[in-house]
């Protein structure tokens, strides 16, 4: 059964698909390099696929200071050797890069840790072996530091909505036979519909639902959006897909009329 609830209007932001990864480091000339997350997004079309890259350096040795006059350039390079580049600016919707800076900073004092937050291209689906590839010659480190990242594959689980169908006529006050299959053979732990105002939650979905969505006598006429959300990891909001349709809402016409 389907009930009613109400969530921020801020749910839309969160469709992503995301992969974390356990913290990775290497000890390099003194200095420890260390990636402290990584998440992989994909939001469909609307908005373009990216990895999000959080890393640090801290300077371990007592006898020296480190200067940072410029970004360290990076790459992300796969098992197939997919090479994916950094964006310079964030993916639409998306706040800028922080960054974790020593009180001294440009300088890097002994102890002190050096971060920050970098966005590339989406890796491919079927690349779960990367390398976190820092050029650190500007530290006076010769050779390019290696971070090995392991992400899953990217899961094929999916939503559609059977019916109605995409620019369906839809009238004030009737009630929609809302039919959504989920695919990929696994059943999600929640589906959300967002339809005419309001906002409904499954929690005990099946790969076939059909669910009865009222249109208010009211409802304003003209275009609409029915959306439907499937979460698999909802505690988590790691994976996530969506559709949606189409729909216009006419006035219906009184029965003596017809």
């Amino acid at each position: 059964m389907i009930q009613k609830v109400f969530f921020a209007a801020s749910l839309l932001s969160f469709l992503v698909l995301i992969h974390p990864v356990l913290a990775q480091q290497v000890d390099v000339d003194n200095i420890r390099f260390e990636v402290t997350n990584v998440q992989r997004s994909v939001e469909g079309d609307k908005k373009q696929p990216y990895l999000v890259v959080q890393y640090q350096f801290t300077n371990n040795d007592e006898k020296k200071k480190l200067s940072v006059n410029q970004a360290l350039p990076c790459k992300i390079v796969d098992e197939f050797s997919n090479e994916y580049r950094q964006l310079t600016e964030p993916p639409s919707g998306e706040a800028q890069g922080g960054r974790i800076l020593p009180n001294s900073f440009p300088s890097i004092y002994p102890g002190e840790t050096y971060g920050e937050t970098l966005f590339f291209e989406k890796p491919v689906a079927r690349a779960n072996q990367l390398r976190f590839i820092i050029d650190a010659s500007p530290l006076g480190i010769r050779t390019t530091v290696q971070i090995p990242l392991k992400l899953n594959p990217d899961i094929v689980n999916g939503v559609e909505i059977r019916s109605p169908l995409d620019g369906s006529i839809l009238d004030q006050g009737e009630v929609v036979h809302l039919d959504v299959r989920i695919t990929g053979g696994v059943t999600p732990k929640r589906v959300i519909v967002l339809a005419f105002g309001q906002t409904y939650s499954d929690d005990n979905p099946s790969l076939e639902n059909v669910y009865d969505i009222n249109i208010p006598p009211d409802q304003t006429l003209g275009p609409e959006i029915i959306n439907v959300i499937a979460q698999w990891r909802p505690e988590h909001d790691s994976l996530t897909r969506s559709s949606y349709i189409n729909v216009t809402v006419t006035d219906a016409l009184p029965l003596d009329v017809l």
